[in-house]
């Protein structure tokens, strides 16, 4: 059976106003956050993982997809209101049907909803950001393969100047040989993305 090529790849990956805001922690007590307004650009390194793996043939049950990645080299507005953001996690966990398999995936994932949290100094944390990927594109033709999640809506920090605007590009660092021979062995359990070559991931705010 064989994949049609990229579908895999874009699925997989459909991956999460400049006021303070209170909310409530674990033990009741009122913690103020500073919402960041301006734009966020990082660079973005992690992976897409498939619990179980996927295969040619369907799942007996459903498959968890949990996307984590790392924030590193931020740009853009890091400073504001007295608290600098240092760096971050995206995070998203979505759930997929029983008999999903490698071939299912072209037709598309469910929603994704992820979430950035902070790393901050400063007196206030930073409000994290929760982002809902709309478009996948993805390049098949390009060495790496590089996937982009765009018209993005965005709650919390970086929905001013426009949320609408955020993206991110994926450099999935397997080659799609190797993400076939996964489906057809031992199974695809995750995709890594990152930097390749001189081509690096990254996510945009805002």
């Amino acid at each position: 059976m064989k994949l049609r090529k990229g579908g895999l790849v874009a699925a997989a990956i459909a991956f999460s106003a400049g006021l303070a805001f209170a909310t409530t922690g674990a033990a009741g007590a009122t913690t103020t956050q500073t919402v960041f307004q301006g734009t966020l650009r990082a660079n973005i390194t992690g992976a897409i993982k498939f619990i179980p793996a996927l295969t040619l043939t369907g799942s007996t049950g459903t498959v968890k997809v949990v996307t984590n990645a790392t924030l590193s080299n931020l740009s853009g507005t890091t400073i504001y209101k007295g608290t600098t953001i240092t760096g971050g996690k995206y995070h998203s966990a979505i759930t997929l049907p029983a008999g999903s398999s490698c071939t299912s995936l072209a037709g598309g994932l469910p929603a994704n909803t992820g979430k950035v949290s902070y790393t901050y100094t400063g007196t206030l944390p930073a409000a994290p950001t929760k982002v809902a990927w709309g478009s996948t594109t993805t390049n098949i033709t390009s060495t790496p393969i590089e996937v982009t999640l765009g018209t993005a809506t965005v709650k919390g920090s970086f929905t001013k100047p426009s949320g609408s605007l955020s993206t991110a590009t994926l450099y999935i660092k397997q080659s799609e040989s190797t993400l076939l021979s996964d489906c057809e062995t031992t199974g695809l359990a995750k995709l890594t993305f990152g930097k390749v070559g001189t081509d690096i991931s990254a996510l945009n705010l805002g």
